[in-house]
């Protein structure tokens, strides 16, 4: 099941809910590196790399939701809002075209397909903070449909790294949903809170706001169950 966004009071640092064990993992692909330091990716790399592939959750979870389905509803529906117009140069108009692409192919469900276009884009917009954080959360819903969700973490987790204030409340939603199909709840909590929170660009509202909220509720639900069982 996939948890919801919520408030985030921790000041400058974006995971200083989380505890060390439980960070997501920053891993060595060709995309811009985020404002960590060393010691920080070391300590997620470990973290990562410690959490078990999950069991297929969707069904053996609360079925009251498809918190999987509703994480990611909102960038199919508006996915014209992610299309990214050409300037004048040629080679920028080129990988652009790879980026709006890649948005397509994700929209009609052609996920490794998608993943190659948005992997063509990225190496362009090293410097350029906006795309490389839209390119990178492409790549992240790929990952998430593929059910790849550890790669899914990680390149939800290097775009908000690159700059929280750039970072959608969508994003973070969609990050949570991946750390809830790995049974990571405390996690899936602390992202969804922060995709509702100030701290981020264009955090939810609305309907997909009262969704995160519900979110969460079921993931503290599962979470007490959880501890209960351990």
């Amino acid at each position: 099941e996939t948890p919801v966004v919520i408030d985030d009071d921790d000041g400058d640092d974006p995971w200083g809910a989380l505890s060390e064990s439980d960070e997501p993992t920053p891993q060595s692909d060709d995309v811009p590196e985020p404002q960590i330091t060393t010691e920080e990716i070391m300590v997620h790399e470990s973290a990562l790399d410690s959490v078990v592939a999950p069991e297929p959750v969707a069904s053996k979870v609360n079925p009251e939701v498809d918190l999987a389905a509703a994480a990611l509803e909102a960038q199919s529906q508006n996915m014209a809002e992610h299309t990214v117009l050409p300037d004048s140069s040629s080679v920028a108009n080129q990988d652009i075209e790879w980026y709006n692409k890649g948005n397509e192919l994700l929209n009609k469900d052609r996920y490794s397909e998608a993943l190659s276009c948005f992997d063509r884009a990225l190496p362009s917009f090293k410097d350029d903070k906006a795309m490389a954080i839209k390119i990178l959360n492409g790549r992240g819903n790929c990952f998430y449909y593929l059910n790849q969700y550890k790669d899914a973490i990680e390149n939800y987790y290097k775009a908000f790294g690159i700059d929280k204030t750039l970072t959608t409340g969508k994003a973070l939603y969609n990050m949570g949903t991946a750390y809830a199909e790995l049974e990571s709840y405390d996690n899936a909590i602390h992202c969804f809170n922060q995709s509702i929170g100030k701290e981020v660009g264009e955090p939810l509202d609305g309907q997909n706001k009262k969704r995160a909220k519900e979110q969460i509720r079921l993931c503290k639900k599962l979470l007490k169950e959880q501890k209960r069982n351990s």
